[in-house]
């Protein structure tokens, strides 16, 4: 479902305009005045929809933000057919909150006020639609509806979920790769709390320490809070030891192994030890009880679920 999810959004990016209560409808000038909040609004719809039109776009769809995460969800089959809800509506009721580090393709991402009387509430949505973490939106009616990254403006988003319908689909639900503990975070901490049954956000906090710990009681094992590969595969995960290395890995490195350890650490893996890595590497150090160099040495290594020949 996933899949077909984000493809109906991804395909409406540079094409479909945004028009307030837009749910797919054909855009026509009648409709846009009739359903848009001011004349100077609907001037500006109506000046995207003559570019697109001149772009050789026809029909030219239209959508406000919840309309097309909507229409998506419809079309995919994830809700039945006349499904509407709000920006706010579809945190609130239709998803879980996860966080930002466990963000995929498929999950929700909001703008939420901050503060004031409506501190809380969300007010604008998109999609994550690959597994590069771009984003699918309506963004506004200068805009229409485009794909963007993540982090193409600073603080945008600040506010993360994960449509309730999808929370249990991944191809690697039960894989995990490294020892998990509490001040991490990732998918593969968000899988643990899923086979823990406790609410899954992602981050391995003092709730979820204390059910790894009841879990290991209760299977026999050492109750030291740490998911490691006995405790995860008592839980019904399964362990791979994919990440084998042989060196210790420091800033200013490049190489398959540098891949390797930017996987464990949950960060862009693109092969280059550069000063994001070092961070986490430290990061991970601190969760471990590990002195925090940013080299990531046998112990580090080892703490974190791979190899060291």
């Amino acid at each position: 479902m996933i899949a077909e999810f984000v493809k109906y959004a991804r395909t409406r990016a540079n094409k479909a305009i945004y028009v307030w209560g837009g749910q797919g409808q054909n855009a026509t000038e009648e409709k846009i005045k009739r359903m848009e909040t001011s004349i100077k609004n609907a001037a500006t719809a109506l000046n995207l929809l003559n570019q697109r039109k001149r772009e050789g776009i026809s029909p030219v769809e239209m959508y406000d933000c919840s309309g097309l995460v909507c229409c998506a969800l419809v079309s995919s089959g994830i809700k039945p057919a006349g499904f509407d809800a709000t920006a706010n509506g579809l945190l609130k009721n239709h998803c879980v909150k996860i966080d930002k580090s466990v963000l995929r393709k498929g999950d929700l991402v909001f703008r939420v006020y901050s503060f004031g009387k409506n501190k809380g509430t969300a007010y604008h949505v998109g999609i994550v639609t690959d597994d590069a973490l771009n984003v699918t939106e309506a963004k506004g009616r200068a805009y229409g509806v485009i794909t963007r990254p993540l982090g193409a403006q600073a603080g945008y988003w600040n506010a993360y979920a994960r449509i309730k319908e999808l929370a249990d689909e991944s191809e690697e639900k039960y894989i995990f790769t490294r020892n998990l503990k509490k001040g991490l975070k990732g998918q593969d901490v968000y899988n643990l709390q899923k086979l823990l049954n406790i609410s899954a956000d992602g981050v391995f906090g003092s709730k979820t320490r204390s059910a790894v710990i009841s879990a290991q009681k209760a299977h026999g094992l050492t109750p030291d809070g740490i998911a490691g590969k006995n405790t995860l595969t008592a839980l019904g995960g399964i362990w791979k030891t994919e990440h084998v290395f042989n060196r210790n890995l420091k800033y200013g490195m490049t190489g398959q192994d540098v891949k390797e350890l930017q996987k464990l650490l949950n960060v862009s893996a693109d092969g280059v030890f550069g000063s994001k890595t070092r961070s986490a590497v430290i990061s991970a150090q601190k969760a471990h009880g590990l002195t925090p160099d940013g080299i990531a040495g046998k112990k580090t290594i080892t703490a974190l679920g791979g190899k060291f020949n």
